[in-house]
């Protein structure tokens, strides 16, 4: 058993770590999970590269020794989720429009035999993952109930575009993805649920 095992790992060497958000600075427990993960994955033996925006300053602190690869899109849209976050939408609902971007790195996309999501956001990207690619949710939390927490006090039209929307993506990942880890059990049985 474990030397299939080793087998498949042998053949999955490329990963991408999917993020909606830049990941330097470390500044919040998802851009810390998100780091150490890749860090560790990275020490185990992956070549691992992070898709994230483009952020000025960032490229400086993964190159010095992180192993980890780092691929920032000047894609320019990403200005307004940046200039409007919580404005009244929170940023994962805003950085989830991203007209043109799937098809800008479609065939950036396809090189890795793994795409680990960090988040929901980018759900789209996993319908232009090669055939045979191995997809994983790397599920903070439940998105759709997270994100709904920081509507609580936006107004009814706010909190149903944005559940809809939110829901959508999440759901969209959940059915296109090999392996969905959660943090909480809870938050497992609640993916199941939802």
């Amino acid at each position: 058993m474990n030397e299939k095992l080793n087998q498949r790992c042998e053949q999955l060497r490329r990963l991408l770590v999917v993020a909606p958000y830049p990941l330097w600075p470390p500044t919040s427990g998802g851009k810390i999970r998100t780091i150490k993960l890749s860090r560790a994955l990275a020490n185990l033996g992956f070549e691992v590269t992070a898709l994230t925006p483009y952020k000025p300053g960032q490229r400086k602190h993964f190159a010095q020794g992180q192993g980890i690869t780092l691929c920032q899109v000047p894609y320019p849209l990403f200005i307004i989720s940046h200039l409007m976050t919580d404005r009244p939408f929170p940023y994962q609902w805003l950085v989830s429009y991203h007209p043109g971007y799937r098809l800008m790195i479609k065939r950036f996309v396809r090189q890795f035999d793994v795409i680990q999501f960090e988040h929901a956001a980018f759900a789209d990207l996993a319908t232009v993952a090669r055939p045979g690619c191995l997809l994983s949710y790397n599920a903070h939390n439940v998105e759709q109930d997270y994100v709904l927490s920081e509507c609580r006090h936006r107004g009814q039209f706010v909190t149903s575009l944005v559940q809809e929307r939110t829901r959508q993506f999440e759901e969209l990942l959940v059915q296109r993805v090999q392996h969905v880890f959660a943090c909480t059990n809870e938050d497992r049985m609640r993916l199941i649920a939802l």
